[in-house]
């Protein structure tokens, strides 16, 4: 990874820090975008031990001037971007449709799918001047509505036909774009769907959830060279190829 700039929202905790320090530890130079004002508990000591190929850049997905400015930041830190990761994600709320608000319903959509579409159309010249790599973190629910999930499973599906609009409009021109399902993880986000107890996967035991350094592994792998083999635009974390990679943290 040395000498590639990773951009990766949703960076200040979660699945979000953990890919943020295993591309560090991998060589890259990170760009870490965060919710402003938001807690970055997840960065705690990795700046300190980074500095000099880490920067924290303020960034509200839901904002196209916010996404504006975080741009120019990156332009001003170097300009070169290799991989955007789109992480930034919410789940909240989790109920039936008749009892939720439809406000905050849109706000899942607004954070996970267009704040994605935001980040892509911002960074889209910097990666194709690159030959660089999308990547989305999806999940399961993209495919299968779930209880209560209608807000998370309509945002996910919308991000994978995110992934393949983009691929279409722009594979040709070098970009390489993975749309990466993720297991069931240990994060704040599995810890709001556990005290819900609205589905099955509220019930999944706490040491039966893949571990943030688990989805880490691999998405520092498909930002290397290596990735360039995989033709496939959607993969699973619980890919047999992602194996190796996933076991080492078990």
């Amino acid at each position: 990874m040395d000498n590639k700039t990773v951009a990766v929202t949703g960076a200040g905790r979660g699945i979000g820090s953990a890919v943020v320090l295993r591309l560090l530890q991998s060589g890259a130079r990170v760009l870490a975008l965060v919710q402003p004002d938001a807690p970055v508990t997840g960065l705690d000591g990795i700046q300190a031990d980074h500095a000099s190929r880490l920067d924290i850049i303020p960034a509200d997905v839901t904002s196209t001037e916010s996404i504006a400015a975080a741009v120019r930041r990156c332009r001003e830190l170097g300009g070169a971007v290799d991989v955007l990761v789109n992480n930034a994600g919410i789940i909240q709320p989790i109920g039936k449709v008749a009892d939720i608000d439809p406000g905050a319903w849109g706000r899942v959509l607004a954070v996970n799918a267009t704040g994605a579409m935001r980040c892509t159309h911002a960074f889209l010249p910097l990666l194709i001047e690159r030959r660089g790599t999308l990547i989305n973190i999806s999940s399961g629910a993209a495919y299968r509505p779930l209880e209560g999930w209608s807000a998370y499973c309509a945002s996910k599906a919308a991000l994978v036909m995110l992934a393949r609009a983009v691929d279409l409009e722009y594979g040709d021109r070098g970009l390489k774009v993975f749309s990466l399902g993720v297991a069931p993880t240990d994060t704040a986000i599995q810890g709001d769907i556990r005290e819900s107890g609205i589905n099955e996967l509220s019930r999944i035991p706490r040491e039966k959830l893949s571990s943030p350094a688990q989805v880490a592994e691999v998405v520092a792998w498909l930002c290397g060279n290596d990735a360039a083999a995989i033709t496939t635009l959607e993969i699973d974390m619980r890919d047999k190829i992602f194996e190796p990679l996933v076991r080492q943290w078990q």
